[in-house]
């Protein structure tokens, strides 16, 4: 990366309420006007542009020495970040509280000092900063050698205490080592079996346990045992919710943690557990934690509203699905440059399947397009091939009959282009191949052969389609 793009960089990466800070703390010095003036001009551009930066300000003292300028406006810029982020991070938190114990005691205010010392080990032991908690007793056992007279009592406890530490950094050292291997080939088993991390005993702290569970939640889930690694994520959620302070710290954890559960879930078709799960989510989203748009944010509100949509979808929930859809198309509209193209993709099939079900084949035939008319590459293939199977039923379900040999033939190149077609896809496009040239009366007789062969076709292999389209039901729809 280019040293003169790194500022633009970090000025684009700024959140609005990061920005605000910034304008806020940088307004509140006259000294730093020429920094708003660079920041403002740098936050406009789309593309860096140093030379139409210099030609503008040509004028002005700080164009003169633009690096300078660039270096203090990022030292800015950072310093405004650090202040803006303290209050939603311990580690920031600790890290001041280690700064202000090593100027106390610079000055020797050993008293001042404890009182930040016994305030910075009590979060460390709450939320589990280890390593932190070994370098604030590195400094307890100095204020206890700069305020003993004889045989520095209280030495002893602090070494104790560091030990203590100091085995449950390796002990989760360990679970993070041992974690590494989760995809290892099952056929290993008998080797990994042996392992720390399958014993929730051997775990000396919250962090270790969290490990064991979210291992063997892997484990099961991608060995195919999803009983299993159900019980398992529920322990896991289980557990973070004894620890608030865990939450408090890291919320994502738990975020993915019950985002795993509900996947976990829709699989099973567990509908009725699902409201409350994502009620959890969407509480921890709004709230202060996440108040800043961050990346991280935008994903996660775009993995709610997508497993929402798609529970709607399964169970029929069509209205709630149609508000929703309202709602993510506004959502989306404002934020579109961080939306992947993979949700994207999946947003449009899901919002063209409601509006199918809803039997609403207009709205439904708007979506199909936009899949269709995008150059989506070859992301999310099996997406593209759903689409242009539900493409299909619907030109049927308008009429378009004189449509519908060339989404047929335009169908089955795309799909033999990118060596998707089956014996299932197959039978759906000799189908449509079929409608073209029958009259009305003859639609009922066609449709019943093709439900019988439908349905003598490998299951695993038809719900790999009907877990997105709903073949057998549109069949049988239309034998009358």
């Amino acid at each position: 990366m280019s040293k003169k793009t790194s500022l633009f960089r970090l000025i684009k990466s700024l959140t609005g309420a990061e920005k605000r800070y910034f304008l806020q703390m940088a307004s509140k010095n006259k000294s730093e006007s020429n920094y708003i003036t660079l920041f403002r001009a740098i936050e406009e551009q789309e593309q860096y542009d140093e030379a139409l930066i210099k030609a503008t300000f040509k004028d002005r003292k700080f164009a003169t020495q633009l690096h300078v300028t660039k270096i203090n406006l990022t030292e800015l810029i950072l310093r405004a970040l650090k202040s803006f982020h303290a209050r939603n991070s311990v580690n920031a938190t600790l890290l001041e509280l280690l700064r202000e114990i090593e100027i106390l005691f610079a000055k020797e205010l050993f008293d001042l000092c404890f009182l930040r010392l016994e305030k910075a080990l009590s979060l460390t032991e709450r939320f589990e900063k280890f390593p932190l908690q070994v370098e604030l007793l590195t400094w307890h056992r100095k204020l206890i050698a700069a305020t003993s007279t004889v045989n520095l009592s209280g030495v002893t406890q602090v070494l104790q205490e560091e030990k203590r530490i100091i085995g449950k950094i390796k002990n989760l050292n360990g679970f993070w080592n041992d974690s590494m291997r989760v995809y290892d080939s099952p056929a290993g088993d008998s080797e990994m079996n042996a392992k720390e991390i399958y014993l929730l005993e051997k775990a000396e702290s919250v962090q270790a346990k969290i490990l064991h569970h979210h291992f063997l939640f892997t484990r099961y889930y991608i060995t195919g045992k999803q009983e299993e690694a159900n019980q398992q994520v529920s322990k896991l959620i289980q557990l973070l919710e004894n620890n608030p302070a865990g939450i408090e710290d890291d919320p994502t954890s738990y975020i993915t943690a019950i985002m795993n559960k509900v996947v976990l879930l829709l699989s099973f078709k567990r509908w009725k557990e699902l409201p409350v799960l994502l009620s959890k989510v969407s509480a921890l989203i709004n709230s202060s934690r996440f108040q800043n748009e961050s990346q991280l944010t935008v994903r996660l509100w775009i993995r709610l509203y997508n497993v929402e949509l798609e529970m709607y979808r399964d169970t029929k929930e069509l209205e709630k699905g149609m508000r929703l859809i309202g709602v993510i198309q506004s959502y989306i509209q404002a934020r579109k440059v961080s939306i992947t193209t993979e949700y994207l993709i999946m947003f449009y099939f899901q919002f063209a399947s409601i509006y199918f079900l809803a039997k609403d084949f207009s709205k439904s035939l708007k979506w199909i397009n936009e899949i269709i008319n995008t150059n989506f590459g070859s992301i999310r293939l099996d997406i593209q091939k759903y689409t242009r199977i539900l493409n299909l039923i619907v030109h049927f379900e308008l009429g378009n009959i004189s449509l519908l040999q060339y989404a047929t033939d335009s169908s089955k190149r795309f799909l033999k282009k990118n060596k998707i077609v089956f014996q299932a896809e197959e039978l759906l496009l000799q189908l449509f191949s079929k409608i073209v040239h029958l009259d009305n009366e003859k639609y009922s007789a066609t449709f019943k052969t093709s439900l019988v062969e439908w349905q003598a076709l490998d299951q695993g292999k038809r719900a790999q389609i009907e877990d997105y389209v709903d073949v057998s039901g549109w069949l049988k729809e239309n034998l009358a």
